[in-house]
């Protein structure tokens, strides 16, 4: 997924999310028991995990689209402030 992302075939939020949703179906099976000996999942080494440390932190909010239009900007400067 990070070869994905890097080559801008999805989003870094998309694969955020989806390491979470494997890491979250890796850590339900062993609950639910399917890695034991008699279970769909036999095999998979209990070593075989994801780390919060593996999941990539969510990128930095943009900023694009924060800032006020210039005109509304205008309008509010010019207005005189009033001290109570």
């Amino acid at each position: 997924m990070t070869f994905l992302e890097a080559n801008g075939r999805i989003a870094a939020d998309t694969r955020t999310s989806y390491v979470r949703a494997a890491r979250n179906v890796l850590r339900q099976s062993r609950v639910m028991g399917l890695t034991r000996a008699d279970g769909p999942m036999a095999g998979l080494p209990d070593d075989f995990v994801i780390t919060r440390h593996d999941v990539p932190k969510p990128p930095e909010p943009s900023e694009e689209g924060q800032d006020l239009p210039p005109e509304v900007m205008r309008q509010l400067c010019a207005q005189p402030c009033s001290r109570r």
